[in-house]
């Protein structure tokens, strides 16, 4: 998708600190597909609708021991405030196959 559609849709779903990662990776494409792929298990844990989040409300960056790392932008701060969340995630990626895991944790919230 990357070859396809270029720059249009890295703007639209990682950020500056997610493409400059990216470009310095030794394999960029793998990285990206790890990132993306954190990003949707996050939607799916928060059990949110697509449209309420975008894509770049979520960033993923590289902790100390490079563990990714989410960090809320935008509307993931609103939904997140005030209820002590915490979310982790684990990826991993081979032979062009892109995992990844979400969970939630802190203070659990009732649907209205």
């Amino acid at each position: 998708a990357i070859e396809r559609t270029g720059q249009l849709l890295l703007d639209a779903v990682f950020t500056a600190y997610e493409q400059t990662a990216a470009a310095a990776h030794h394999d960029r494409i793998a990285y990206y597909a790890t990132r993306f792929a954190a990003k949707a298990a996050v939607f799916k844990t928060l059990g949110t609708d697509w449209t309420d989040l975008t894509y770049r409300d979520i960033e993923i960056t590289d902790g100390p021991h490079g563990e990714p790392l989410v960090v809320p932008h935008g509307r993931l701060v609103e939904e997140l405030r005030g209820h002590g969340e915490h979310i982790s995630v684990s990826v991993a990626c081979d032979e062009g196959a892109a995992v990844a895991v979400a969970a939630l944790s802190g203070r659990w919230r009732t649907r209205e």
